[in-house]
């Protein structure tokens, strides 16, 4: 009878080895093979993500245009406050626009104009409109003109967004380039410590409606944009709905109070 290779201790030894090796082994795959499934997924949700959020804004985009149209048909020195409320008023943004706060108009203003440019709003029917800043700053103002719908809180009309670093480069931004351009995320009024609530979405405004084609054009024949707060919760809810296995930290929070005047423009300060 011939001698087993191994004692019998040591052979069962061995396969009690090679059996926790392959055991290593198979798990070691079948998280591999999980991994990867998960990967792909999340890359599918992420480009699902960045496509809806692409619709949605060029949803906003739609609004604005009209907007915009309402002033270059108007002209610079034609636009009213009565006509801008008019075309808003015609607008459910609530039902068309998820998130978008309302419509407004912000003007470019010469520094040494703006005694001038304060006398005419004050004609135009806000007999207290001045302008005011978030910071001090010399240059040129961009200054909130217009805000519709009017909840009444009239604080951000006067407001020179180009006094607040984040939103005066979102602006110049979008004149020079000719696009829209959102802002850096901004926090609304009630809740001055999260600066993850909301955006300001810019459409620049030339003169005679026509884009020049160059920049210097541009920076030449703008006189102002117009823009919607974008309140990211909002915004981002019927998005979030499509896609389950997504959430977005910080956006989702508990209600916030109907925004005013003030909530929607914010403070960065």
């Amino acid at each position: 009878m011939k001698k087993p290779l191994l004692p019998t201790p040591a052979a069962a030894l061995l396969l009690l080895s090679l059996g926790a090796v392959l055991s290593l082994l198979l798990g070691w795959k079948v998280a591999l093979d999980n991994r990867a499934r998960v990967e792909s997924e999340l890359q599918r949700e992420a480009r699902q993500l960045g496509a809806e959020v692409a619709a949605r804004i060029g949803l906003y985009q739609y609004g604005l245009n009209g907007a915009r149209g309402v002033l270059a048909s108007n002209g610079e020195h034609g636009i009213s406050r009565a006509r801008f409320r008019t075309y808003v008023q015609s607008q459910d943004a609530s039902i068309k626009y998820p998130g978008l706060l309302g419509f407004g108009y912000i003007r470019r203003v010469p520094q040494q104009q703006v005694a001038g440019f304060e006398r005419r709003e004050r004609e135009d029917g806000v007999p207290d409109f001045t302008v005011h800043q978030l910071r001090p700053h010399e240059g040129e103002r961009a200054v909130i003109v217009y805000f519709e719908p009017d909840r009444g809180d009239r604080s951000a009309i006067g407001l020179d967004i180009a006094s607040e670093p984040g939103r005066r480069a979102a602006a110049e931004s979008s004149m020079r380039g000719g696009q829209a351009r959102l802002s850096e995320p901004i926090a609304l009024m009630p809740h001055p410590e999260d600066k993850a609530q909301a955006f300001l979405l810019l459409l620049p405004v030339y003169g005679g409606g026509v884009m020049p084609a160059t920049e210097e054009g541009r920076l030449r024949a703008g006189f102002g944009w117009v823009f919607s707060p974008i309140r990211a919760r909002d915004a981002m809810a019927g998005v979030m709905d499509d896609l389950p296995g997504v959430a977005v930290a910080g956006l989702l929070r508990q209600p916030l109070p109907s925004g005013n005047c003030s909530d929607a423009i914010g403070d960065s300060r």
